[in-house]
């Protein structure tokens, strides 16, 4: 959240004001899902193509996309 609001605007002290803000929201408490950092592997490098093939859905400017790559090319 920090990170999209900095984006868009800044004060002085506005980390703190948007911790406080969500810490005591009830609203954003309740419905909020936890972010848990997921703990970083490492992955083998390919030995042929396709053999890793990563795809992220993503939207932009009101249009939806498929990304789509094969890891051995990068």
């Amino acid at each position: 959240m920090l990170r999209r609001v900095r984006q868009a605007v800044y004060w002085p002290g506005i980390g703190g004001n948007l911790q406080h803000h969500r810490d005591t929201c009830i609203i954003c408490n309740t419905h909020s899902p936890l972010q848990a950092d997921e703990p970083l592997t490492l992955m083998s490098l390919p030995q042929y193509p396709f053999q890793h093939t990563v795809l992220d859905l993503f939207q932009l400017n009101r249009q939806v996309y498929l990304a789509y790559a094969d890891r051995l090319k990068g």
